[in-house]
C-alpha cells in the first residue's frame, strides 16, 4: 500500500488498513466509471481515430452530494 514493498507477518500480528467512509468510496467508483465511459464515448465520436479523452468538465451532481460532508471549508480570518 501506498508504495510500501510486500511483507509477510507472524501469525497473530497486529496489521493496519485504512477504510474510507462508504460515501467516499461510492463517489469515486461513480465518477472513475463516468470518466470512462465518457472517455469510450469520445473515442466513438472521433471515429476510431485518436483518442479525444472524456469531455467531461463536471462532477456527476450525485458525486457532489457524496462528497459535500467532507469539503472543508475556510473562514476569513480577520
Amino acid at each position: 500500500m501506498r508504495g510500501t514493498a510486500a511483507a509477510a507477518h507472524p501469525a497473530g500480528a497486529a496489521i493496519e488498513r485504512e477504510v474510507y467512509p462508504r460515501a467516499l468510496v461510492r463517489a469515486a467508483l461513480l465518477q472513475a466509471a463516468r470518466l470512462h465511459r465518457e472517455g469510450l464515448e469520445a473515442y466513438a465520436a472521433a471515429g476510431g481515430g485518436e483518442f479525444v479523452g472524456p469531455v467531461m468538465s463536471t462532477t456527476y451532481p450525485v458525486v457532489r452530494d457524496l462528497l459535500t460532508p467532507y469539503r472543508r471549508t475556510f473562514a476569513a480570518v480577520a
